[in-house]
């Protein structure tokens, strides 16, 4: 191996070993300087450490804080979604009630419709049926007055017949008049049966 170089230890310096006394004053006054100096640079790392383990406090308790709020957030958060779902239920059954409603009414209004309809055609019928029976009645009218046209004709007739009757017995000789009359009496008799078995006015309907 290689030769270990010798070792070379630094000289001290004349400042820091005086011989002389005024020389032992000065490096007095530079060791209070020295230690005044320490104690002030002591002071100040006791001072960083403080503001250091203040920081830590103050980190901590940053962090502490977005804990707790981000606990808070998630708590109001969960009320927040427990009463939206309160309210989607609320809606949705007031939309339900609405729609129950809406189709009750459509029911209704249907229903109408059709009673409206069916008046409607009713009306119509009553209003053909209201004509029919006005022509009933007028044709029962002229019915009527045709019956009592034939009767009275046929009444004439059996009167002209019956007097025919009696001009021809009156012209034969050895004819028994009161058994002519009395047949003529029977056939108009007869006929007027015949002509009263015609229904009148009164009970044609």
């Amino acid at each position: 191996p290689p030769p270990t170089p010798p070792l070379h230890l630094p000289r001290a310096a004349p400042h820091l070993f005086p011989s002389n006394p005024q020389q032992k004053r000065k490096t007095s006054t530079t060791n209070a300087q020295a230690a005044a100096y320490n104690v002030m640079v002591q002071a100040h790392l006791s001072e960083v450490t403080a503001h250091n383990k203040t920081r830590t406090e103050l980190s901590d308790v940053r962090n502490e804080l977005i804990v707790e709020r981000a606990a808070h957030a998630a708590t109001r958060l969960e009320r927040d979604t427990v009463r939206f779902e309160a309210a989607t239920a609320k809606v949705k059954n007031e939309l339900a009630v609405m729609k129950a409603v809406y189709n009750n009414e459509s029911a209704a209004a249907k229903a109408a419709r059709n009673s409206e309809a069916i008046a409607a055609k009713f009306a119509t019928q009553l209003v053909l049926v209201h004509k029919d029976c006005a022509a009933l009645r007028a044709e029962n009218i002229q019915l009527n007055q045709m019956v009592l046209e034939l009767k009275s004709e046929r009444e004439r007739a059996a009167l002209l017949y019956h007097h025919h009757l009696l001009r021809k017995a009156s012209k034969c000789e050895g004819v028994n008049l009161t058994s002519i009359a009395e047949s003529a009496d029977f056939e108009t008799a007869t006929l007027l049966h015949n002509i009263s078995m015609i229904p009148s006015k009164d009970t044609v309907s």
